[in-house]
């Protein structure tokens, strides 16, 4: 697990009165290969900006931010247009109001950062702690940050503040069943599929430490063999069937 070194931004926790200088720390960041477009030849290749109906490369220089309101019809923003619709930038977080029993849903949380106390935030930061693990209550606030509104709500997680900056409510899909007419499972179904279940459930706390990207750890192996001039064994992928007997692949699962 990486250690949290680097603020990913700082801001100002307000509480009634009292502010409080903070420091956001991302919690999570994916670790992706990441690849760059060559040609055969090993060169790096530039991406260039093109005109798409005379087919002409532009210069960023020479173009404009628009906005399609009907098929190949947009209204054009000025930079200072934009600027000025997104406000003050003060990275302010609000404390809106406080709510008790409030569960943050894995759907509705966009990013998820820890918040320490800045210089000169360390006793109202602990203030807030304190009082929010008394009352059991979490904090919904507004965050203005890089010109935008954010929503985000305060919880405390090991004695420290945990910030999740939330989807609004018009961002979230309704899930909407995309199959209709399944069947049921039969009774034979059901009581191998309890017994796989209970064959694959962890005793105690679940440890997620254990698992780990494999990709990841293959891709570094090939680069290190490709680096050494080796060749990599390539292992070929199976076809995955859609039929099946469910009652005789939840008994083999058994096995």
């Amino acid at each position: 697990m990486a250690s949290v070194t680097r603020a990913s931004c700082s801001g100002t926790i307000s509480f009634g009165l009292i502010s409080i200088p903070s420091k956001m720390y991302a919690v999570a960041s994916p670790d992706t290969v990441a690849f760059n477009m060559l040609t055969k030849k090993g060169n790096r290749v530039n991406q260039q900006l093109v005109d798409s109906f005379t087919r002409e490369v532009v210069e960023r220089k020479d173009t404009v931010k628009g906005y399609e309101v009907a098929k190949d019809k947009y209204i054009t923003f000025t930079d200072e247009e934009i600027k000025s619709l997104e406000g003050e930038r003060s990275n302010d977080v609000v404390i809106s109001e406080f709510v008790k029993g409030f569960q943050v849903l894995p759907h509705q949380v966009e990013k998820s950062y820890y918040v320490a106390p800045d210089k000169g935030g360390d006793k109202a930061y602990k203030l807030l702690v304190a009082a929010l693990k008394k009352t059991n209550k979490v904090a919904v606030c507004k965050w203005r940050t890089r010109g935008k509104d954010h929503l985000v709500v305060l919880s405390v997680q090991n004695d420290s503040i945990m910030m999740n900056q939330m989807f609004y409510t018009n961002e979230i899909k309704d899930f909407k069943p995309v199959y209709q007419n399944q069947s049921e499972p039969s009774e034979k179904e059901m009581e191998l599929a309890e017994l796989l279940i209970n064959k694959l459930t962890t005793k105690g706390d679940v440890d997620l430490s254990k698992y780990h990207d494999e990709f990841s750890a293959r891709f570094q192996k090939a680069v290190e063999m490709k680096t050494a001039g080796k060749d990599l064994d390539m292992v070929q992928t199976k076809e995955s069937s859609t039929a099946f007997d469910l009652e005789a692949l939840l008994s083999n699962s058994l096995k």
